[in-house]
């Protein structure tokens, strides 16, 4: 589409948006028909506001994005982005080990529902994609890199108690990655210290896949802005930051979630990250 004529869209627009479309994500999207079919200026209006919400690295390597979106959508048990997300994150070069992997970091905060939505959805591609392996590593940004160490935390599952030691441990990675200890650490460790220990090692366990450590709080920021969740806001880009986002990462993150949350959201990111933005590295 033509983005510098945003007040109208000709029909040889619309024929190309939908061929683009359908080969890249397999169809179009639901929501782009309906407008196509009654105002498809709205279409060009949504399509430049996303245009913008990625700077040039962004649009040059969208998997990332794709990805979080992905991870959104199985939050939202959204069956049909779902699906249109996972054909999108193939068509970019994504392996199968990696889009299974974003459903599971997603499961944490989906639930049932979630999983069950993936489960429908994409079964089908899923059950036909051969599961080799690719090098993923030219469709992430430069730095981004998978390092399953990092998410080293020796904890002990077959107890509920929580040894000083351990909570040692988990205060001190906290430190090191993130610079602050979320008050959920204390918070859980005084109440239900297993649940502390279960959470993290679901986490961490997670990030021993494909995917370089940097989609974790990328998926997460976009997430927790379209949540409008300010403590996650918070958490999310210190441990972008805390491992090797660049502030124009962090901002790309905040920005797809506000297609959900709107321009509130990003206030609220100011409010409660806005230092944590702006002290990121440059790349």
């Amino acid at each position: 589409m033509d983005l510098h004529r945003p007040a109208d869209v000709t029909e040889a627009e619309i024929e190309v948006f939908r061929a683009a479309y359908a080969k890249s994500h397999g169809s179009v999207l639901g929501a782009y028909e309906f407008w196509l079919e009654n105002n498809p200026r709205v279409v060009k209006s949504h399509r430049i506001q996303a245009w913008y919400s990625a700077s040039d690295e962004g649009r040059a390597l969208p998997l990332h994005g794709t990805l979080a979106f992905l991870h959104l959508y199985t939050v939202m048990g959204y069956e049909f982005g779902i699906n249109y997300e996972v054909q999108h994150s193939r068509t970019l070069g994504a392996s199968k080990a990696a889009v299974v992997q974003a459903i599971e970091l997603a499961f944490i905060h989906s639930g049932p529902r979630g999983a069950d939505a993936a489960r429908i959805a994409a079964k089908s591609t899923l059950d036909s994609w051969e599961g080799t392996e690719l090098d993923m590593t030219a469709a992430f940004p430069p730095g981004w890199a998978r390092d399953p160490s990092a998410f080293d935390l020796e904890l002990d599952l077959t107890t509920a108690e929580l040894a000083a030691s351990e909570l040692a441990a988990i205060r001190a990675w906290y430190l090191r990655v993130a610079g602050e200890v979320p008050p959920h650490v204390d918070f859980l460790a005084a109440g239900r210290p297993g649940l502390l220990k279960a959470h993290l090692d679901r986490m961490f366990r997670a990030m021993d896949g494909p995917l370089p450590n940097q989609v974790l709080p990328f998926v997460l920021l976009q997430m927790y802005v379209a949540q409008g969740n300010p403590a996650g806001i918070r958490e999310s880009a210190l441990l972008g930051r805390g491992l090797g986002m660049t502030s124009d990462q962090l901002y790309e993150a905040a920005a797809w979630g506000a297609m959900y949350g709107g321009p509130p959201a990003l206030s609220l990111a100011a409010q409660i990250a806005g230092d944590v933005f702006q002290s990121a590295g440059e790349g």
